[in-house]
């Protein structure tokens, strides 16, 4: 099992992904608004580089970063968004 990650390595996993995307590279992410143990694209909302849109029965991800993200096999690149994916808020 992957170590916890603690403030200053998510801070510095954020810093080289920023990098990376600058650079041209594409930065594996997450889908998850939160993740203990790696960078997930809710760390990314938090810093307002993407949006979580949610609806009734759904919800996607609007991505603004610097750069390309592959998030679980969805290459975007800013503006572009995630697949909805349906939900039941219930």
């Amino acid at each position: 099992m992957k170590p916890i990650l603690s403030a200053e390595e998510r801070q510095a996993l954020m810093q080289k992904a920023i990098e990376q995307m600058s650079k041209g590279e594409i930065v594996d992410v997450v889908d998850a608004n939160y993740s203990a143990f790696s960078l997930c694209i809710g760390d990314f909302a938090r810093k307002g580089m993407a949006l979580r849109n949610t609806w009734r029965d759904g919800m996607n991800w609007s991505w603004e970063g610097p750069g390309r993200i592959n998030l679980q096999g969805q290459i975007l690149s800013p503006g572009q968004e995630s697949l909805e994916i349906e939900m039941d808020w219930s």
